[in-house]
């Protein structure tokens, strides 16, 4: 591992990766050989003079697999119709946040509204990423959940604005997404949808760039994407958006790269 960090700055031919949209399928792995990835094709965000990201236009995509779990109070169609508000009320009610179809459905739901900037903006203010971390860390063998909210993270954390990332990363929601990877190695899909929301988390110049690298090193992110990238190294998508990420977490830092082998 301390040669795959101190070779990221010329072994791996990968420019540094930029915030992103992410759309998510999910399909069951195949035991052997390893699956191929299960992520739609992604159009990587342009920093344009300011510094600032322009956002790829999201695609159409299929609905996740139905989740194992109790009949639902309420209806998943109706969660496709709720506001910022709705969506987390929803998942901090104890009613609806032990099942897992409902919380699949209130990840994508998040994911959805988070392609708008003015919802993203609302969907932060209300604890977006406080929710999401639960839905994981209550769910954590159910992959359909994983990947919603692992891509409900990226959309949250793919505007302009720091404040999202500054959130998400004081949320604790990087732990859960490490251990979702770790938990759930066989999906290609769920292991890219994991490094491109740290990816998204940790990205920028601001005055705590630092800080949340330390924590997604501190919560195992360096071990857990480079176990994705052996995984997956016939993979493009993991491969590239792996190496990139790793190159994010310790590029041009000794002290984070100390921090990321010890």
């Amino acid at each position: 591992m301390a040669s795959l960090c101190a070779n990221l700055g010329t072994s791996f031919k990968c420019c540094l990766p930029q915030s992103q949209v992410q759309q998510v399928t999910l399909q069951e792995p195949e035991p052997e050989p390893p699956v191929e990835s299960t992520a739609q094709g992604m159009r990587a965000s342009v920093f344009d003079a300011s510094g600032g990201t322009s956002q790829p236009e999201p695609k159409e995509e299929a609905q996740p697999a139905p989740t194992r779990a109790a009949s639902p109070a309420i209806a998943v169609q109706s969660i496709q119709a709720m506001d910022p508000a709705g969506v987390i009320a929803t998942m901090q009610n104890p009613e609806f946040s032990g099942n897992a179809e409902l919380m699949g459905a209130c990840c994508k739901q998040l994911r959805v509204l988070c392609r708008d900037d003015k919802m993203c903006q609302l969907c932060d203010q209300l604890g977006a990423a406080v929710e999401v971390s639960k839905a994981m860390a209550n769910h954590a063998p159910v992959p359909e959940v994983q990947q919603q909210a692992c891509a409900a993270i990226i959309n949250l954390c793919s505007a302009r604005r720091v404040e999202p990332r500054d959130n998400a990363a004081d949320s604790g929601v990087l732990k859960t997404i490490v251990k979702a990877m770790d938990l759930h190695l066989n999906y290609a899909g769920i292991q890219e949808m994991a490094i491109i929301a740290i990816q998204n988390i940790i990205i920028g110049t601001d005055a705590r760039d630092k800080q949340r690298k330390m924590a997604a090193i501190d919560a195992g992110a360096f071990a857990s994407i480079a176990n994705a990238i052996k995984k997956f190294e016939g993979t493009a998508s993991v491969f590239e958006q792996g190496t990139g990420t790793l190159r994010l977490l310790c590029n041009k830092e000794s002290g984070l790269k100390s921090r990321a082998i010890a």
